[in-house]
């Protein structure tokens, strides 16, 4: 199982983001970016290492096109921005 920093689970911390608003939502993780053989199917020396753009890259497309599945998916009538369709 990967590993991710235990900074946002101290009590000081989510005291603080609850200044902000909910932690639950602001000391979350989104996202983290995709390593084969590492938290994303593959193996990290023959698909990742020689070549690491390809991966990333590979991400950024998916992004773009709107079908990189670990983002919340868009709703009806917003574009990748966040921003209704008709918003300038």
């Amino acid at each position: 199982m990967p590993r991710r920093l235990r900074r946002p689970d101290q009590p000081e911390v989510r005291a603080l983001a609850s200044r902000c608003g909910n932690p639950d939502q602001l000391v979350t993780e989104d996202w983290r970016p995709e390593i084969p053989g590492l938290n994303a199917p593959g193996d990290y020396m023959a698909d990742y290492a020689p070549n690491p753009w390809k991966t990333v890259k590979g991400v950024i497309d998916r992004v773009l096109a709107g079908n990189y599945d670990h983002f919340y998916p868009l709703t009806s009538g917003q574009n990748a921005a966040g921003t209704k369709a008709t918003e300038h």
